[in-house]
């Protein structure tokens, strides 16, 4: 008897047989009550547990699943498992939305975060391809695809590794410039040339042809993929700007620490002044 009430308590009607300890009874119509092992009430630690628990009946609410793994979260009417939180603080159709969803013929699985926020134009969407480990970023009219920021002033906020196995020449680390069209314009590239720990360069590519050359002591190289100094300048000239005016001040060039400074002006004497250090600006 409940409230005044006579129900009538079916036990045969128990879908995986007698009644357990914390099982949760409920109605069947308007006299009977029923229960099932899928549903129970853990008073000790105020859990509910069940196989299935949906929250609202519309396409876009959820149910709550619970498999071997632990808890999942579906969204009812579309193929994908995940979370879709709304905003309503600000917007009601403002939403963050984390779900793993299958594309078109059901071919790959992605796991998606998208975010909307209504009149803002700061909506997001973050596509992870399990198959591949491929991630793709695409941030609507934000000003960057991806920020990295830290705190950390021992740390780095982006870093990009690979772990070598091979001896052999190999891509460690790329960023890659990409027009539209999908054709690479400019890159920078680091290379492990072996396995020695600490042996990898640098390359700067436009045009998919390679412009200059960092190697592993900080030689740089343009137009050489071999440079022999600390900076080498290939196949090409090297030119500074004239600055007008007559010879450059002594007190410029009266130190070792200046010694191979080089200046072009247009005085009418000279053109190329070369400092010598101590000995003072040589002219050409």
């Amino acid at each position: 008897q409940i409230q005044d009430q006579l129900f009538a308590f079916n036990q045969i009607a128990y879908a995986q047989g007698a009644p357990s300890s914390g099982q949760v009874a409920f109605f069947t119509d308007s006299t009977h009550l029923n229960g099932d092992n899928g549903l129970f009430w853990d008073n000790t630690n105020k859990k509910l547990t069940a196989e299935n628990i949906q929250i609202g009946s519309s396409v876009e609410d959820i149910n709550l699943l619970r498999d071997a793994a632990g808890i999942l979260a579906q969204r009812s009417g579309i193929i994908a498992q995940g979370f879709k939180i709304y905003h309503t603080f600000t917007n009601s159709s403002n939403y963050t939305n984390m779900e793993e969803r299958w594309t078109t013929k059901f071919s790959t699985r992605v796991f998606e975060i998208a975010t909307n926020f209504a009149g803002t134009g700061e909506a997001a969407d973050v596509n992870i391809y399990p198959s591949t480990g491929k991630l793709s970023v695409d941030p609507g009219t934000i000003r960057a695809v991806i920020e990295a920021r830290t705190s950390n002033t021992l740390g780095a906020a982006l870093v990009i590794k690979q772990f070598m196995t091979a001896s052999t020449d190999r891509v460690i680390g790329s960023l890659y410039f990409v027009e539209t069209g999908g054709t690479a314009v400019a890159s920078i590239v680091a290379r492990h040339p072996s396995a020695t720990a600490g042996q990898a360069y640098l390359q700067f590519l436009t045009s998919q042809t390679e412009r200059i050359r960092v190697d592993a002591s900080g030689n740089v190289g343009i137009g050489t993929t071999t440079p022999q100094s600390l900076l080498q300048v290939a196949s090409n000239y090297i030119q500074f700007p004239a600055i007008s005016g007559a010879a450059p001040a002594a007190v410029d060039c009266d130190a070792t620490a200046e010694a191979g400074r080089m200046v072009v002006r247009t005085d009418g004497a000279a053109n190329l002044y070369i400092c010598a250090g101590v000995g003072g600006w040589i002219s050409k």
